[in-house]
């Protein structure tokens, strides 16, 4: 008997799993906010810096959140002064005291 899962079974690539995997895809998620992490995770943001390079015309290469430096993935997440300030609050708000990496410190 032919079955979807079957079909499904044999037409899918079948990797390893990703280690990130579990901090955007779980139960009770909201899927634009796990679209949004796996895109960033990615490297996928259409931020400044990416949409430059991909040959579109800018008018300010500048983050808004602080306008001090470039607007990039690791910049607006873990370097901004601003995006420093909001993991301070979330983290204190969970009673967490720790550092803010960057992407590969806190992806690990």
């Amino acid at each position: 008997m032919l079955k979807v899962k079957n079909i499904w079974d044999e037409i899918r690539v079948v990797s390893d799993r990703i280690d990130w995997q579990r901090l955007v895809w779980f139960p009770g998620h909201v899927p634009k906010h796990n679209t949004i992490s796996w895109i960033a995770i990615l490297g996928k943001l259409p931020t400044k810096d990416l949409l430059m390079r991909m040959g579109m015309r800018v008018e300010s290469r500048d983050c808004l959140l602080c306008d001090i430096a470039g607007e990039s993935r690791d910049h607006m997440f873990f370097d901004c002064p601003y995006s420093k300030r909001c993991w301070a609050s979330v983290l204190g708000l969970c009673s967490l005291i720790k550092g803010i990496g960057g992407w590969n410190e806190e992806l690990n």
